[in-house]
């Protein structure tokens, strides 16, 4: 006859508490791989685009935008410039803007160059940016 350590025991069914960590994991799993899959449209450095951009997700800019925006999110990279227009819910500027803009979250960092307008909800703002313009908020 085997060790008692080695004789298979009845496991106890499990219980709805036990399921319940079990599900959140499930959910949390399933939201962080959605949010990874949208992976941002970069202009790089060097690359100048002329037009309109339309699309669901995120726009990372390290080159040269000249037209009309309108996507989830957009980030001006420290090296990036975008002239025109955007229409965004959480715009990130780290290097040039000019034009108008509308969003729900505008963040700006300290080396950002702003001209124009910009209308948002909500602003983070680093001491040190240059905005040469009009920022309001929007209801």
């Amino acid at each position: 006859m085997p060790p008692e350590i080695f004789r298979k025991q009845k496991a106890d069914p499990p219980t709805e508490r036990a399921a319940e960590p079990a599900a959140a994991v499930e959910r949390a799993i399933n939201t962080s791989i959605r949010m990874n899959d949208a992976k941002p449209s970069i202009v790089s450095e060097g690359f100048t685009f002329t037009g309109d951009i339309v699309a669901n997700g995120a726009l990372h800019v390290e080159g040269h935008v000249k037209g009309t925006v309108q996507v989830e999110s957009v980030t001006v990279g420290p090296k990036g410039t975008i002239d025109g227009i955007i229409e965004c819910a959480r715009l990130h500027i780290k290097g040039t803007y000019r034009g108008d803009a509308t969003c729900d979250d505008l963040q700006i960092d300290a080396a950002a160059s702003i001209s124009g307008t910009v209308a948002y909800r909500v602003l983070t703002a680093q001491r040190g940016a240059i905005i040469v313009g009009t920022l309001t908020v929007r209801k």
